[in-house]
């Protein structure tokens, strides 16, 4: 049983040092066991904690063993080192070890279809695919993704494009070169100094590549598009070669990606099958020429690119491809919107086919109308599943079935549908949730695919135009059924209904630093803290934003720093605490993130 204790002891004002050691801790006692209700009711009344006092850092002087005149760098995993650009021995890095994981998919169903012969008869075989690489300054993860490239079938070098940030360490340059990169596919983003966000970097860096790539290469109709942090199959280029003339063909379908965002672990089994969905999938995917020019590259966003590909406005409903066993996999465990702990949640379990080379679904079959027909045979004649102890038993009573589970999720002003119920049943199976009420992913007409055990099963919400094909004896699973949540927000994001499964800590940061900071220097009743990615899910909305600080007004917004308050500092205050809250509907909050106008409210946990 946690103790939920708390301290009154706040650190906003110039007299914070000098009168800490007069306010004591204010200890409350445990919920009691029994009462769940009454619990995350004492959770959610609690006080808040103490600020995190600003910490001047210090200064580390890091040695190294390059005799080069050239500034010492500093990589933010290890110190690595390459020799002085005149030493005669060829350039090497010694990568940092990578995530401790097995991303190869070994345990495929029978093969159901041949690899071809031959694919220079495709119509763009993988010998005249171009491919574009974003690259930063992770140069331990992008020897592997080239080592790993060298190895895909039909890759030529000289198809490669490599666009780089001005900025990047010399270790990354060494690396490209090394690898023998063209000098005229090698481009060079020169990096802007007038933004303030890692998303806006991105963008910016993304619409600039994409544009200088297709210069490079006018005659390309595509550009498979990579970043440096990932490693591939055998067959990922055979993969795009296969889906692309569908891509070109169907007005419904815009892009194709090689990964599944719910490709995890027991959850994929046919490496040849093909799937639709109306969730922008990126990490590896497939650009035509023609989209980009035509509605992409003149309304180009300026910040997080990513989630204006998935705004219906921007996509027109029209469906991305993917496979259901990924054909890459993600290595980049720390990114602008990535942490450990987010990594090892999600992308860590993802599988990438490494088997031998198979056919794939006939592309004729991902047409419209031939794909809604079987997918709603297969819904006919699927096993309806209607209470948590079926959904257990089903994995190991049923093989080879179709399994169903109806879920009620109404819409919400008849605009977007209330997906608690759907995070839920995603945290029960082990799937990706729903990313704070956005679409869930790999979605395709409100319907999920996943595998349970050897069967598939389909998730449909009640706002799913399939909820139609529902035999009148199916049961609909509600949220009774499925028990309290994790945690239970008001249709606006505003009220935590439940308290954390751990002793979490609500950690105030000064402005313009880290949860992973705020925690690691928070004080309280003796104890050491760190940040504890899985708490944003509690400190995620306005009611706990409007407990912890002044705010002026409390809106959604995109940001891998909130929640926070966007302080209001035109008199020069940065220890205020009024301002406008924001909380993040992308779910993308993570430890390490910063912006240097925001104070962020933070999960810390007691670690001792």
């Amino acid at each position: 049983q946690s103790t939920w204790a708390d301290s009154k002891n706040s650190i906003d004002s110039k007299n914070s040092m000098d009168s800490k050691d007069s306010k004591e801790s204010k200890a409350i006692r445990s919920p009691p066991r029994d009462n769940e209700s009454k619990k995350a009711e004492y959770w959610n009344d609690r006080e808040w904690p103490t600020e995190v006092e600003e910490e001047i850092p210090e200064k580390k002087t890091v040695k190294s063993t390059d005799t080069s005149t050239k500034p010492q760098q500093k990589d933010s995993f290890r110190e690595w080192w390459v020799k002085d650009e005149t030493n005669k021995e060829r350039t090497v890095i010694e990568p940092p070890p990578l995530p401790k994981t097995d991303p190869m998919f070994t345990n495929v169903a029978p093969l159901r279809s041949a690899p071809p012969k031959s694919y220079q008869h495709l119509k763009y075989p993988p010998t005249q695919m171009k491919l574009l690489m974003l690259v930063k300054d992770r140069y331990d993860t992008l020897q592997q993704t080239l080592n790993s490239l060298s190895n895909v079938e039909g890759f030529l070098p000289s198809n490669l494009i490599i666009s780089q940030e001005e900025d990047s360490n010399r270790f990354v340059t060494s690396v490209i070169k090394a690898f023998g990169i063209n000098d005229n596919h090698w481009l060079h983003h020169p990096t802007p100094l007038d933004l303030e966000e890692g998303a806006q970097f991105i963008a910016v860096h993304y619409r600039w590549a994409i544009e200088n790539a297709f210069r490079i290469a006018p005659d390309a109709p595509f550009l498979v598009i990579i970043e440096d942090d990932m490693l591939f199959s055998k067959d990922f280029l055979l993969y795009f070669s296969h889906v692309a003339p569908i891509v070109e063909s169907d007005p419904t379908v815009w892009c194709a990606s090689a990964w599944n965002d719910n490709g995890f672990k027991e959850k994929v089994q046919d490496p040849s099958r093909l799937l639709r969905t109306d969730w922008f999938v990126g990490f590896g995917w497939l650009l035509s020429r023609k989209l980009f020019s035509a509605e992409l590259q003149a309304n180009w966003p300026s910040t997080h690119w990513d989630h204006w590909m998935r705004d219906p406005k921007t996509n027109k409903h029209r469906h991305t491809v993917f496979p259901e066993v990924a054909r890459n996999y993600h290595i980049g465990m720390y990114g602008t919107h990535s942490d450990e702990d987010l990594y090892r949640n999600f992308f860590e379990n993802i599988l990438m086919y490494a088997g031998p080379l198979v056919g794939f679904d006939d592309v004729t079959e991902l047409a419209p109308i031939r794909y809604e027909s079987r997918l709603q045979a297969q819904i006919k004649q699927a096993i309806p599943l209607g209470t948590i102890e079926e959904i257990n038993e089903a994995a190991t009573k049923y093989t080879d079935q179709i399994l169903v589970i109806y879920y009620d999720a109404p819409e919400y002003e008849g605009e977007t549908p209330n997906l608690e119920i759907y995070d839920q049943l995603a945290a029960h199976l082990k799937i990706w949730h729903s990313s704070g009420g956005m679409t869930p992913r790999g979605s395709y007409n409100g319907l999920v695919q996943t595998r349970h055990g050897h069967n598939l099963l389909f998730l449909i919400p009640s706002s799913s135009p399939y909820i139609r094909l529902k035999p009148l004896t199916a049961p609909i699973i509600t949220q009774e059924e499925l028990g309290p949540p994790p945690a239970t927000y008001d249709e606006m994001g505003t009220v935590v209904k439940s308290a954390p499964p751990f002793d979490l800590t609500g950690g105030i940061a000064p402005l313009g630093q880290s949860c992973e900071d705020a925690c690691r220097r928070l004080k309280h009743k003796g104890k050491d803290y760190v940040c504890d990615g899985r708490g944003f899910l509690w400190l995620n909305n306005c009611h706990q934003l409007q407990r912890a600080f002044d705010c002026t007004d409390c809106q959604s917004s995109e940001g891998a720093d909130q929640p926070a308050v966007d302080i209001d500092n035109s008199n020069g205050d940065a220890v205020s605490k009024r301002g406008l809250c924001l909380w993040t509907a992308a779910g993308d909050s993570t430890c390490h993130a910063r912006h240097k106008r925001t104070r962020r409210l933070c999960p810390c946990r007691a670690v001792n």
